[in-house]
């Protein structure tokens, strides 16, 4: 009987040490196939230039292809949770922006706590937030839009990348801050959104720079504000909210890159590592202020801690603008 258990055990621990020998290979031979990263979002936002091109860029430091997928919808929940689903060997990343601590506050659902589903690697990007106006709707500045939002309470529509949005909670902030009653439209991205005022089927559109800044500086939409706790040096003539006497409203957007939950840190390592030495290359950061998006590059080490404060701010955030709703 002790002969045959002890067999048991030494059979048994051949196969572990054989997985384990396996899975430690797996990870030393990162990436050994083909990479996805998930952008939860529409082709033609900013955050699907900046997935595209980290996509790019790491397929030429591995040499071997790294793809985007989009799968849009949910407020980027539709792409964050089949990255949480996914097996953690590096194989599946997802590109999302600060929607990701936002939104377990606005969603309902288990899978929607990033802090549990997903492991994060590094931030890529962040990107000011624009108040645009349409050409059609005569909106030249932050006091024409409280003017004429007093005159026609709940007429005047500002449009989001999402429910839940950064652009949505600057709207609400706007609401509150002015004491104005406009009303929020909420799109599947930024894209759309932007499509939506250059039509005039929207008076206004509040979204990051990588989108907006574009038809803005073009002269298709007129800037009238950013979010940010100074002006943007790509938009040196768009006031802050601040400046426009609207205290306190100040939002930023950053975009980072996420795995699926218990990613091994060796694959989050190597990753970051790679992106570093990506990161210094300037042909690269100048591809991406070109989008009007800061280059905001920081390791786990740095991000992680600021997207669990982020999710608790908001939280706070919310909360005080739902009781107040």
């Amino acid at each position: 009987m002790l002969c045959w258990r002890s067999r048991l055990m030494t059979v048994a621990t051949a196969f572990f040490a054989v997985v384990t020998a396996s899975v430690t290979h797996a990870q030393t031979n990162y990436p050994a196939e083909i990479v996805k990263i998930v952008v939860p979002y529409p082709p033609g936002a900013g955050i699907d230039f900046l997935g595209r091109t980290v996509a790019e860029r790491l397929s030429t430091k591995w040499n071997q292809k790294v793809i985007v997928e989009n799968r849009a919808g949910a407020a980027g929940l539709a792409g964050s949770e089949t990255v949480a689903r996914s097996a953690p060997d590096g194989y599946t990343l997802l590109v999302m922006p600060l929607d990701v601590a936002i939104n377990p506050n606005t969603i309902s659902r288990d899978s929607n706590d990033p802090v549990r589903n997903l492991t994060p690697i590094a931030s890529l990007s962040a990107s000011t937030q624009i108040i645009a106006a349409s050409k059609q709707s005569g909106i030249k500045s932050i006091s024409d839009l409280i003017k004429r939002a007093k005159a026609e309470p709940g007429k005047i529509t500002f449009a989001s990348c999402g429910a839940g949005s950064p652009g949505q909670i600057i709207g609400e902030l706007i609401k509150e801050k002015a004491k104005i009653d406009i009303l929020h439209v909420a799109y599947k991205g930024c894209a759309p959104a932007v499509n939506d005022a250059l039509g005039g089927h929207v008076a206004l559109v509040i979204g990051g720079a990588g989108t907006v800044a574009a038809p803005v500086n073009g002269g298709l939409l007129t800037g009238i504000a950013v979010a940010s706790d100074e002006r943007d040096p790509e938009l040196p003539n768009l006031p802050t909210l601040v400046q426009e006497g609207l205290d306190g409203i100040v939002l930023v957007n950053w975009f980072s890159l996420f795995g699926p939950p218990k990613l091994p840190n060796e694959i989050v390592t190597k990753i970051s590592a790679d992106l570093r030495e990506i990161y210094k290359d300037k042909e690269f950061t100048d591809g991406i202020l070109k989008r009007t998006m800061r280059v905001n590059f920081h390791d786990r080490a740095t991000f992680e801690p600021t997207m669990k404060r982020d999710v608790e701010h908001f939280g706070r955030l919310l909360q005080k603008l739902n009781s107040k709703s």
